[in-house]
């Protein structure tokens, strides 16, 4: 998608979410400092000082997030100063074949002891499993395959907060 088209459709969303709703763009900081909470970037994405640079000048309480798949990543992704960090896959799915095999539960456990930061769980999360991850001490998960396979996105979701004992 186009930045403009990015950035009116971000702004649409903002609109229609709770305030305690936090929205983040994938890999576009400019867009998302124009219209988000924060910016979700790739493990081979920009790196947080720099865009700390800019978008605090917008809003200093602006996210910064990672998505990481070892603990060497987490560490260093920690000291360059993201809020949080997104680990997996965790378990099988089709959507995460590139980044290897999945992690599992007890490497989401090591990684979530290893940084001070919140850590969120992602890949092949199910209502069968989200409850897991969070035991393995995630602080929340990630989902992308359970809603998009979903024929009833809000049936979808009562199930992931009923798995997790509220949202």
């Amino acid at each position: 998608m186009e930045g403009g088209e990015l950035l009116e459709l971000a702004r649409r969303i903002k609109k229609k979410i709770s305030p305690s709703t936090k929205l983040f763009i994938n890999d576009r900081s400019d867009v998302a400092v124009l219209s988000a909470d924060g910016v979700h970037c790739p493990s081979d994405g920009i790196n947080a000082p720099f865009i700390e640079r800019f978008a605090f000048q917008f809003n200093k309480k602006f996210l910064i997030s990672r998505s990481v798949h070892s603990l060497i990543e987490a560490a260093v992704s920690e000291n360059l100063g993201f809020s949080y960090l997104i680990f997996g896959p965790v378990f099988e799915t089709s959507s995460k074949l590139k980044y290897g095999r999945p992690h599992g539960l007890e490497n989401l456990n090591d990684v979530c002891e290893s940084v001070d930061i919140p850590v969120f769980a992602v890949g092949g999360i199910n209502t069968d499993n989200a409850a897991d991850c969070i035991k393995a001490g995630a602080s929340g998960v990630a989902v992308v395959s359970a809603l998009m396979q979903s024929d009833n996105i809000r049936h979808t979701v009562r199930s992931f907060s009923k798995a997790l004992g509220g949202l």
